[in-house]
């Protein structure tokens, strides 16, 4: 089974919205748990996201940027979710935070940024494993699981 599962998804740790410019981990970098590591998005992760997980995208909302902040970090901390928000910044629609898997309690890191657009706003999101090569689709998942919460709250 397991087999079968690392040639169903792309062996990366790493996933985000924003190809050309993925939002960077900043409170993660200062984790105990987080020295000695790399947090820079691997470039070769790109053409793989493409390939592997081409319905990623910043997340277009009609919505004003900051009440969208504001759903995001309520989702962030909803009992669902289970994410500690390490950093949150609402002035410039920013938070950070470490999601536990609920079997094996892995760490992952996240990113998340609303910027406004014209009457809008965009949502950029990047969450990255920390330990394994590969994640088996969660990060891709979680970012899935994110912005349809956030487009239904």
């Amino acid at each position: 089974a397991m087999g079968a599962q690392m040639k169903r998804y792309p062996l990366i740790n790493d996933v985000t919205t924003n190809l050309s410019s993925p939002p960077e981990f900043s409170a993660a970098n200062g984790l105990p748990e987080n020295e000695g590591r790399d947090l820079g998005f691997p470039t070769e992760f790109k053409a793989v996201i493409e390939a592997h997980y081409g319905d990623l995208a910043p997340l277009k909302l009609a919505e004003p940027a900051d009440l969208v902040f504001q759903k995001a970090v309520a989702i962030a901390t909803d009992p669902l979710f289970r994410w500690q928000i390490i950093d949150e910044d609402s002035e410039s629609r920013r938070f950070e935070a470490v999601a536990e898997t609920r079997v094996f309690h892995w760490k992952d890191d996240i990113v998340v940024v609303v910027e406004a657009e014209g009457e809008g706003c965009v949502v950029n999101m990047r969450s990255k494993s920390r330990d394994g090569q590969g994640d088996f689709g969660a990060n891709a998942r979680r970012i899935r699981k994110f912005f349809e919460a956030l487009e239904t709250l």
